[in-house]
């Protein structure tokens, strides 16, 4: 049995209300707050992986070095890259030309953010990460701190719901949610014991 922790990374520079996916803004003060409240002194983890974006590698690399735990940055765990929507406020797109935007809302496999990444392209990485992750993660308990988008993806997927429909779940800054992984390969189990934490650490 292996147990996943997933993180969502706190509030980002220059506040919410807008897309960012490959822009890579830090932390904001608020947003550190909320990883650490989140997470707390206590670490039952023995390693801890992060999307390579600042919001999310910052905060990881300072909690593997404050417990001695090793750290591993996977590409597969960015967020969806929107496109021409990159740092764009929701606000501003919707008041310019609400159509994409709300045919995204409506059905964001078919409709991907203009010049950006389509949802399946963005399922397909989030799981080759997920099952490349659990292959060769070591210990029984690992932390994965990663972005809203590839979570919902998880989420949905591992619950069987359609993945289509992962944007309907929310996943607020610092939310955590754990996996339990019974059995390997065809045979696995993915069981989730609690969603948006704290839960028990």
């Amino acid at each position: 049995m292996h147990t996943v922790d997933l993180l969502r990374h706190g509030e980002a520079e220059g506040g919410g209300g807008r897309f960012r996916g490959r822009q890579d803004d830090g932390l904001s003060d608020i947003g550190w707050r909320q990883m650490w409240e989140t997470v707390g002194e206590r670490c039952p983890w023995q390693a801890v992986v992060s999307s390579p974006s600042r919001r999310c590698r910052d905060f990881a690399t300072r909690l593997a070095a404050h417990h001695g735990l090793p750290l591993h940055l996977e590409a597969a765990f960015q967020e969806l890259d929107f496109g021409q929507w990159e740092g764009r406020l929701v606000a501003d797109i919707l008041a310019e030309d609400p159509a994409p935007l709300e045919r995204f809302w409506a059905d964001p496999a078919r409709y991907p953010p203009p010049g950006g990444e389509s949802l399946t392209a963005c399922r397909d990485r989030v799981m080759a990460g997920w099952w490349r992750w659990l292959a060769h993660a070591p210990g029984e308990h690992s932390l994965i701190v990663s972005h809203g988008g590839p979570i919902r993806i998880l989420l949905a997927t591992l619950l069987g719901m359609p993945w289509r429909h992962s944007w309907r779940l929310e996943v607020p800054h610092a939310g955590l949610s754990r996996w339990r992984i019974h059995g390997s390969g065809a045979s696995t189990l993915p069981v989730l014991v609690f969603f948006n934490g704290p839960g028990e650490r």
